[in-house]
């Protein structure tokens, strides 16, 4: 009997005392408490123990855990997570903006057909049974009307011939929130918005101002307030390596600002500036600062989402692309821009090798031996291309993804 290397046991310092158990693999946890702990040290089967048998939460010495965690792994989706990027034009002009440098193009309503035809493709011939649709950009919503079009072919074309569930998020900076986009989100199943706050206000203002010169932070406050209680409200956070502590007074300033900020959740991303001014978000190197964050936010009362401490690369999987104005097909956000990399292209119909390639690359089979291979599955492959110029260079962060794993898991369960 053992606790398989894939789920982390963490000391619950809390009154209830035992551990926490969390599955890497499919993010389930469980408190045990002291007596089936020390159960589980003496090798003894109990009645105790029995829930924690049939979850997987403990398993026999010779399991074969490696067998385990490349099933899941290698598990293909049946949902096909599409995100959209109508345009690259935006309302802002952020110091960071890793679009930059791409010519400022956006989709037109002749190329809606070639969206569809890609989603009907994936449904009929990879067999995907759920369609989950993000809009970023760009400013997505300055593509409002296409968005509309786009809904009313795809209710049409996909939701009228085929059994599917679907559901659309749109990453946006916020200003451009309405009632009258609201109320089109609303209907047509959209489960979240996630906007931009950049610190507080001061450091927002002056890192995310509108093209027209004004200020934005209020603005985006005011939005969410309006609109938090319909469609639930993520708030996104860059901050630079090493200005962690920044963001106290920023989480002050949300719970002051926001009117129930138990119906929003926080997101942190540390980001890095790299060649030709982009950015890729990398874990902060003051583990114990961004820690003791993460814990000052839950007390607080908002809730931070386990992705501001890592979020696995999902290059590999065939159920995620990015299909930018151009029509470029993409597994990778970031990788957007760098051509070499796209897939295809559903404008010309042009699939090339690199689709085989990213199949194919699956970096993590060199780490089934690491219990949070699932969290990162051999780091970001964007980052590997910066740094070294080998996207198929496998990034080690062992220590500092499970260290703020741990405090992530602390801040959030401990009893």
């Amino acid at each position: 009997m053992k606790i398989p290397n894939y789920v982390l046991a963490i000391e619950n310092t809390g009154k209830k005392g035992g551990q926490i158990l969390y599955n890497t693999i499919n993010g389930s946890k469980v408190l045990i408490t002291p007596k089936q702990e020390m159960l589980i040290k003496q090798k003894r089967n109990s009645e105790k123990l029995k829930g924690l048998w049939e979850k997987g939460y403990i398993v026999r010495d010779d399991y074969d855990e490696k067998e385990y965690v490349y099933k899941g792994l290698s598990n293909i989706s049946k949902t096909y997570n599409l995100t959209v990027l109508p345009t690259y034009e935006c309302n802002m002009k952020c110091e960071y903006c890793f679009e930059s440098h791409v010519a400022k193009e956006s989709m037109e309503k002749k190329h809606i057909g070639c969206l569809i035809d890609r989603i009907i493709q994936k449904i009929e011939y990879d067999k995907k049974t759920k369609i989950r649709i993000a809009f970023t950009g760009g400013e997505p919503l300055i593509r409002f009307n296409f968005i509309k079009l786009f809904f009313e072919q795809f209710q049409k074309k996909v939701l009228g011939k085929y059994n599917i569930d679907y559901e659309i998020t749109v990453i946006t900076n916020g200003s451009l929130l309405n009632r009258r986009i609201i109320n089109f989100l609303k209907q047509n199943n959209c489960v979240g918005i996630q906007v931009t706050l950049d610190g507080v206000k001061e450091k927002h203002d002056r890192l995310r101002r509108l093209k027209n010169g004004d200020n934005s932070y209020e603005l985006i406050i005011d939005n969410i307030n309006a609109f938090m209680t319909e469609i639930p409200f993520v708030i996104r956070s860059n901050y630079k390596v090493g200005e962690e502590k920044e963001l106290y007074s920023f989480i002050d300033e949300l719970a002051e600002k926001i009117n129930d900020r138990k119906l929003i959740k926080l997101k942190l991303r540390s980001i890095m500036d790299t060649l030709e001014n982009r950015q890729y978000t990398k874990q902060s190197k003051n583990i114990d600062n961004l820690g003791k964050v993460i814990e000052y936010a839950f007390k607080k009362g908002i809730e931070v989402l386990q992705g501001s401490i890592c979020d696995m690369c999902r290059i590999y999987s065939s159920s995620n692309e990015y299909i930018v104005p151009n029509g470029y097909i993409y597994r990778c956000l970031m990788l957007v821009g760098y051509e070499q990399f796209a897939i295809g292209n559903i404008f010309e119909k042009v699939r090339n090798g690199q689709e085989e390639f990213f199949n194919n690359l699956n970096i993590w089979k060199s780490c089934l031996d690491c219990p949070i291979v699932s969290l990162c599955a051999g780091g970001c492959r964007y980052e590997a291309y910066v740094k070294t110029g080998d996207i198929t260079k496998k990034l080690c962060k062992y220590k500092e993804i499970k260290e703020l794993t741990t405090k992530f898991i602390k801040a959030k369960y401990i009893l």
